[in-house]
């Protein structure tokens, strides 16, 4: 019997290697995470990260929207620009950004890009609202952000985005 060296742990050594060790591949990994939680930290509440800042995620970074129709238009149109698995896990929903170490810094800021722009489409949608006479009421949600919603109840608050 012949006995071979463990191929499949020589394989990730090298490719840990290549990029240039553990301490620049964990280096890249907080830049990918700390790129899309700047979005979310930045996005005034349109963006609302699942976890407490001190219990963030480098590898899986779990957010929600404002409302769940708003979740669904941001999965279909982050499919529609080419992005794929945002949609959060099954039993607790909501969205999620897996950023594995297979996963470059250049396609986490394209999804950065995105949801910049998706929030910029989205609260534009939102101001037109307001101004066609729409009432919104503004609720309290986790980690107290605000969140807009759709309302009869009572008339237009102003926000500001």
């Amino acid at each position: 019997m012949v006995l071979l060296p463990p191929l499949f742990a020589i394989y990730v050594v090298l490719l840990v290697a290549e990029v240039g060790g553990l301490k620049r591949m964990a280096e890249i990994n907080q830049a990918k995470a700390d790129c899309l939680y700047q979005v979310i930290d930045a996005s005034g509440g349109f963006y609302r990260g699942r976890a407490r800042v001190e219990d963030r995620s480098l590898m899986n970074v779990a957010f929600n929207l404002p409302t769940e129709d708003l979740e669904q238009r941001f999965i279909a149109d982050s499919s529609a620009a080419g992005f794929s698995g945002l949609a959060g896990h099954r039993a607790i929903g909501g969205l999620r950004a897996s950023i594995y170490n297979a996963m470059t810094i250049g396609a986490v800021e394209e999804l950065a890009g995105f949801m910049e722009d998706f929030q910029r489409r989205s609260t534009n949608a939102i101001g037109s609202s307001a101004r066609s006479g729409k009432k919104l009421r503004i609720l309290h949600g986790p980690a107290d952000q605000n969140i807009l919603r759709p309302s009869t109840e009572i008339g237009i608050r102003s926000f500001e985005s």
